[in-house]
């Protein structure tokens, strides 16, 4: 998971052609792996109007918005030096065994590029994948996430085998597809206090 996460999210280069069909295979794969996970929890009767609301799936996104930011921060203050594990995966195993603790570490971790996100998302940069609007958005996911989980989280310390499919989904899954509709103009005519702005993704 650390591996898919680092590449799909960005977290590794692609180098030459090759690693670009290896990484476009990945993804191919990846989009397989989740309809089948998806299709077996179908069977169960899960559906996915109800495990998208619960904890683990939750957790998921939270992860993969983290690696989403973390990404973003080193482009651009980095100048792309992006490392071979992120935020978000380095901490899927732990999410899995004990959510809240994972949660908690989250927390510690990503507190500085929240932080810098907040400042940045005014700056009306239209650089390809630094764009400013970006850290609008992902601050936006958050809170989206935040608020279902406050209502979602239940008193588990640790996920069964099918919370722990529902958490893998999370974390692979899109967000929602509304990223074009943002622009660094609309995050500075936006000026509030709030930690988000927009639900989007490609």
């Amino acid at each position: 998971v650390s591996y898919m996460g680092n590449w799909i999210h960005g977290g590794s280069k692609c180098k030459d052609k090759k690693e670009e069909k290896t990484l476009e295979r990945l993804k191919n794969e990846t989009v397989l792996l989740l309809s089948f996970l998806g299709l077996l929890l179908y069977k169960r009767g899960d559906r996915k109007e109800n495990y998208m609301e619960n904890m683990p799936y939750l957790v998921g996104q939270l992860l993969k918005i983290s690696d989403e930011l973390h990404t973003l921060y080193c482009k651009v203050v980095r100048s792309g030096d992006v490392p071979p594990q992120l935020a978000g995966s380095a901490l899927f195993t732990t999410a899995g065994e004990t959510p809240y603790q994972a949660m908690a570490q989250l927390s510690l971790r990503m507190n500085p590029y929240i932080t810098w996100a907040k400042q940045y998302r005014f700056k009306n940069i239209s650089i390809k994948n630094e764009e400013s609007w970006r850290a609008r958005w992902y601050l936006n996911l958050y809170e989206d996430v935040a608020n279902k989980l406050k209502v979602s989280v239940t008193g588990s310390t640790r996920f069964t085998d099918i919370e722990k499919a529902q958490l893998f989904i999370g974390y692979l899954a899109s967000f929602p597809k509304r990223e074009s509709s943002v622009t660094a103009s609309d995050a500075d005519n936006d000026h509030d206090n709030n930690g988000g702005g927009t639900n989007d993704e490609q």
